[in-house]
């Protein structure tokens, strides 16, 4: 079966050999180009989401399925993997396009 065909404003992206994981629309990895799915730009500036708060590596992290709440009211983490996430902010429009290609 094969993956259902892009919506009309998906991001194309540049299929390379060895990319970033698989995505029905393309595949992304670090330092290739991209475009904004919100103008269509192509001059989106890399960067990060910080995570300032107590205990914190300094960037945010994606955690795969629903949020679910300890008994404190955290988030509960235990034994999830999580991802890095790559922020490339489009200068144009000011859009943020979020990847979380790497576990950490």
């Amino acid at each position: 079966m094969s993956p259902p065909a892009p919506p009309p404003h998906a991001v194309r992206r540049i299929e390379a050999p060895g990319s970033g994981p698989s995505h029905p629309y393309g595949s992304y990895s670090a330092g290739m180009e991209i475009r904004c799915s919100q103008c269509q730009g192509f001059d989106l500036e890399p960067g990060f989401v910080e995570d300032s708060g107590d205990h914190s590596r300094g960037y945010a992290r994606w955690i795969p399925g629903p949020l679910q709440r300890g008994v404190m009211g955290g988030a509960k983490r235990w034994g999830r993997p999580r991802f890095q996430i790559d922020a490339h902010r489009c200068r144009n429009c000011g859009h943020l396009e979020l990847f979380a290609p790497h576990e950490v």
